[in-house]
């Protein structure tokens, strides 16, 4: 597969979640608020390695959770409190399909039953062009054969 099928597949897991209004597969010049909670997937820094007759690619992604704009927070801890409700769905959903719907042979680096690798920094502010907003990073690792 290829990193933009991945992506695609993230954000495909993402737009299903309970409470996601947007998850593009590109990324936009600025988040709308009507749009909010937006997922947004940044492609880190990969590893291919050559295995006898087959590769293997792994690949970090960051997926990046947009809550809401802390300007616009009228109860001070209510776009906290949507993001660490939405970070539980998205660990959980993620969890539950650890091959992104067969985008990847499976999420981390050791073998497919070892736990996958799935992190998060917690609730934070995220910046977006000059904006910042409550939400949160999930750091994926994936691990793909390449025949």
């Amino acid at each position: 597969m290829s990193i933009a099928t991945v992506i695609a597949a993230i954000q495909t897991i993402n737009g299903g979640i309970s409470g996601i209004r947007s998850a593009p597969t590109t990324i936009p010049g600025k988040l709308n608020t009507a749009d909010l909670p937006t997922v947004l997937v940044f492609v880190g820094p990969g590893e291919w390695e050559r295995v006898t007759d087959f590769s293997l690619q792994f690949r970090t992604f960051y997926v990046r959770f947009y809550v809401k704009p802390i300007s616009q927070d009228i109860k001070p801890d209510a776009g906290y409190s949507e993001a660490y409700g939405l970070l539980q769905s998205v660990c959980e959903e993620y969890l539950s399909d650890i091959t992104f719907g067969g985008a990847v042979q499976h999420t981390g680096r050791g073998a497919r039953y070892a736990p996958p690798t799935l992190e998060d920094g917690g609730v934070t502010v995220l910046a977006y062009a000059g904006t910042e907003y409550h939400g949160f990073e999930i750091t994926v690792t994936t691990k793909e054969q390449i025949v």
